[in-house]
């Protein structure tokens, strides 16, 4: 077997065991944390099923779960796919050469320009590099 394989399945084996034994554990200030030897009996004893189960169930969960995301991930983008882009009845195809030439200048200005933000913003900027340059001719 895989040397890695099997300290994975070592670790696994000891986390287990702690995160049962934490459940079982009483702290108490003179000794430190306390396990109860009647917790401990009842605790260990796993058949052979049971040990694959617990195994199987450990390797096969974090699996399933990435498989779910990318289930999700794929549903989600062929959802969008279709309707967007590839469908019967997609924006896209509302948009034909023919449509443009009948939108108004106004029209398509809406659909194509920038934002009015980052206009104001571009104008702003160029006003402040035309006032420094102007300084600078100044002092040279």
């Amino acid at each position: 077997m895989d040397p890695l394989v099997e300290i994975y399945q070592r670790s696994l084996f000891q986390k287990r065991i702690e995160t049962a034994m934490r459940k079982q554990t009483v702290t108490d200030c003179s000794h430190g944390t306390v396990v109860r030897f009647r917790d401990i009996v009842h605790q260990n004893h796993m058949s052979n099923v049971e040990h694959t189960v617990h195994d199987l169930h450990d390797t096969l969960k974090p699996y399933y779960k990435v498989a779910q995301k990318r289930f999700v991930d794929s549903v989600c983008m062929q959802a969008v796919d279709y309707h967007l882009i590839t469908g019967p009845q997609t924006p896209l195809k509302q948009f034909s050469p023919a449509f443009v030439q009948g939108l108004s200048a106004e029209q398509l200005g809406e659909i194509t320009g920038e934002d009015p933000k980052l206009k104001r913003k571009r104008v702003q900027l160029r006003k402040e590099i035309s006032e420094l340059e102007a300084g600078r001719k100044i002092l040279l």
